[in-house]
């Protein structure tokens, strides 16, 4: 018997070995694979989930009791993500940046090209709280501007209007409260989960050796139109 002949016999009992065994080889190959997911899960090394949804709308006009009247288009059924902030009172105009991951490590590099949406926080458009860090510093010398992305947060007064922009929509929240706090009170922030639509500023105070050395602003959402271009 020839050499190619032997190899194609080989071959051939193989393949029978495979056909008779074949469940076996399934529930291998689930394992390894299973195994495989589990160590890049623990590695961090698995892709991040896309979280863009389908947008749809309707136009009503609507706007809080408990504030000024403003001029809304209220929209339904439409979730963004936040991607700038805008305080015309205290100056502030920043980008905000939208991690997935909760980490102290991905935040702060987050918060170095401007503020950041905290991951497991809502979105624009939906109930719940929209929590967004962001620095704040009143050194001379500071060389990245996004250092100072909230300054002047701490300054803000009940019913002012904070507008945070999605890629279609601005919404508007106005201010219901500003306060000094501590990290255990935004940790309850971070978890606390809510069925009105509210916005949270956080910043750290101008010392971080403070008790209180946290700013808050809540602000409650009042209304959303179309974004001009």
């Amino acid at each position: 018997m020839t050499e190619r002949e032997t190899n194609l016999v080989k071959t051939v009992r193989v393949s029978r070995t495979i056909l008779r065994n074949k469940w076996k080889f399934l529930a291998f190959f689930i394992l390894v694979f299973l195994i495989f997911v589990w160590v890049l899960g623990r590695l961090d090394l698995l892709p991040e989930p896309d979280t863009s949804r389908g947008l749809s709308t309707i136009t009503i006009a609507q706007a809080s009791d408990s504030f000024p009247s403003v001029a809304v288009k209220a929209v339904a059924g439409v979730v963004e993500s936040p991607v700038r902030v805008v305080i015309d009172s205290v100056n502030v105009d920043v980008a905000v940046n939208n991690p997935f991951k909760t980490d102290i490590a991905s935040l702060d590099n987050s918060l170095l090209s401007g503020a950041a949406r905290y991951p497991t926080s809502a979105n624009l458009g939906e109930n719940g709280n929209v929590i967004i860090f962001g620095h704040s510093s009143y050194l001379p010398i500071v060389k990245n501007k996004n250092f100072k992305a909230f300054n002047g947060i701490q300054n803000l007064v009940r019913g002012e209007i904070i507008k945070v922009y999605g890629k279609d929509f601005v919404y508007e929240y106005a201010v219901e409260r500003v306060y000094p706090t501590n990290q255990e009170d935004v940790n309850t922030i971070m978890t606390a989960v809510g069925s009105e639509k509210i916005l949270t500023l956080i910043t750290t105070r101008i010392s971080g050796d403070q008790p209180l050395d946290k700013y808050v602003v809540r602000a409650k959402f009042v209304g959303s139109t179309e974004v001009s271009l």
